[in-house]
């Protein structure tokens, strides 16, 4: 009996390790690819179709267990989460796979999201069809792409083609304005061009808060690289450590839009830019919101300070550069600072203040404001005082007890060479506090 029972508990353990393990053979995938299914086991190439949705829940992995390749021709919505990533790998690291390839030839609309992905170890290389070896781990052509929260990271795309080179270590986008946010691509490498991205064939990416450190090309830009008139706006975004070139090069500068502001750019081996960049970028010439020195778009060169890239961490350090360096007209952070240059929030406080007035008791205009702003209180009387305070909680503006010009009390604050960011009004009359928000651009 008791032989029994231990047969029983191994055939139930058994059981377990097969079920949650789904195999895919080559051919089309569609539907839904839920958690409890985890691992998917890629046994060949498979393709999502036209007018076919492939969704996958957060926390699954999608294991490829040779050198094969997903193919999205209909839509891939990938949708993992902050803490429940969905991860591309394959089984053995040494061979690799191929990428994820999206494509369309234009007609189709939809758009496939990748986001809180990890997608690593793609191997794409080839020498006869075009596009088997761009993009590492993501080629996008003709397809509308949003990768957001990614981790691409440890890809390699290779092999001699005329026609299409190997470009793009980790995301190579072509003929496509797809949009890359919130990103981290390291160490990936492109034989060719573009160690962490490729830009090819007039398209037109946005990029934005991503950071790129440690990618490596064998020819041009070790972080970026455009050809084919290939245009770009990039904003908020750290390209440090870029390998056998430089952080970015540009072919085409005179005939393409790009706009790079808000930056960063640190110890890329062939200089921050090669090739012939918008006229002004790098020539550091004036200061930002935090008196570091930076050129005409705002970008700086400096040391971002990661807390530890060696253990894969890229948060920023405490006293790093990029801390509030982002673009003011961005979505402020958490604590009412401005945002971060780079991939990741940095938390600065746990000061918090709460709002409290009515629109005819207390007004702040112009409300962004850039230099000046009125502060209006509606009731005269002794003993009146005014305070300006930053998200720090710290009082950067006072006008004493007994301030009292009008019936309508009025002063002008005149906020030059404050940086910009949140910042609290408090009007204080007796035990009466009246607060309000403004916002220096």
């Amino acid at each position: 009996m008791k032989t029994y029972f231990i047969f029983l508990i191994v055939l139930c353990l058994l059981s377990q390790t097969i079920y949650g393990q789904t195999p895919v053979p080559a051919g089309d995938v569609s539907g839904t690819w839920k958690l409890d299914g985890s691992p998917y086991l890629i046994e060949g190439d498979i393709t999502v179709p036209e007018s076919k949705v492939l969704e996958i829940e957060a926390g699954v992995i999608v294991q490829f267990q040779g050198y094969y390749r997903l193919l999205v021709l209909g839509k891939l919505l990938a949708i993992g989460e902050e803490t429940d990533s969905i991860r591309f790998t394959p089984l053995d690291t040494t061979i690799g796979w191929r990428h994820i390839y999206l494509m369309s030839d234009g007609s189709n609309t939809d758009t496939s999201k990748l986001y809180y992905c990890i997608v690593e170890y793609g191997k794409p290389t080839g020498e006869a069809n075009p596009g088997e070896n761009t993009g590492g781990g993501i080629s996008i052509e003709e397809a509308n792409v949003i990768i957001s929260h990614c981790l691409i990271q440890h890809n390699y795309c290779s092999g001699s083609n005329p026609i299409s080179p190997p470009i793009g270590g980790g995301i190579c986008v072509a003929f496509s304005d797809p949009i890359i946010e919130y990103c981290t691509i390291i160490n990936n490498q492109a034989e060719s061009n573009g160690g962490a991205i490729g830009l090819a064939k007039g398209c037109n990416p946005t990029i934005t808060n991503c950071t790129l450190s440690s990618n490596s090309t064998q020819s041009e830009g070790g972080g970026i690289t455009t050809l084919d008139f290939s245009a770009f706006t990039m904003i908020n975004t750290i390209i440090e450590g870029s390998l056998g070139g430089s952080g970015i090069y540009f072919e085409n500068p005179d005939l393409v839009s790009i706009d790079i502001s808000y930056c960063c750019f640190h110890n890329n081996d062939g200089g921050s830019f090669t090739g012939e960049g918008p006229v002004g970028l790098g020539f550091v010439i004036f200061t930002n919101n935090n008196g570091d020195s930076c050129d005409m778009y705002h970008n700086i060169y400096y040391d971002p300070l990661f807390a530890d890239p060696v253990e894969g961490d890229f948060h920023l350090g405490e006293g790093s550069p990029c801390i509030d360096a982002g673009d003011p007209e961005f979505q402020y952070d958490p604590d009412g600072s401005i945002c971060e240059v780079g991939a990741y929030y940095f938390p600065q406080t746990g000061f918090h203040i709460e709002e409290n007035f009515a629109d005819n008791k207390l007004k702040c205009y112009p409300n962004p404001f850039s230099t000046r702003v009125t502060i209006e209180y509606e009731k005269a009387q002794p003993g009146i005082s005014i305070i300006v305070i930053n998200h720090l909680g710290q009082i950067v503006e006072s006008v004493g007890q007994g301030y009292s010009q009008a019936v309508n009390q009025q002063y002008v604050w005149n906020a030059l060479g404050m940086p910009a960011g949140i910042y609290f009004v408090q009007v204080r009359a007796g035990n009466e506090v009246t607060t309000r928000k403004m916002i220096k651009q």
